[in-house]
């Protein structure tokens, strides 16, 4: 995977996180404790700029939670 190339990780293939409509998670290799990070792929980049900015705007105001349920850190995107 190209992505995973570039950023100097490696794809999981085997370990499957999630799908919904706009798109799939899969696992990278990484350093966090886990053993790996959360890699998702949109099919549509409508979809992938609303949730990037949502993940921007909850950062800017520092909500960390939300009802309970931890938010996720963006830790790298694709403009």
């Amino acid at each position: 995977m190209q992505y995973c190339s570039l950023r100097g990780c490696q794809f999981i293939e085997d370990i499957s996180l999630g799908f919904g409509d706009y798109g799939s998670v899969f696992a990278c290799t990484s350093i966090s404790p886990m053993g790996y990070d959360a890699l998702k792929i949109h099919e549509r980049s409508g979809p992938y700029l609303r949730e990037r900015d949502v993940y921007f705007r909850l950062k800017d105001i520092g909500i960390m939670e939300v009802e309970g349920h931890h938010v996720p850190e963006m830790i790298d995107f694709v403009s």
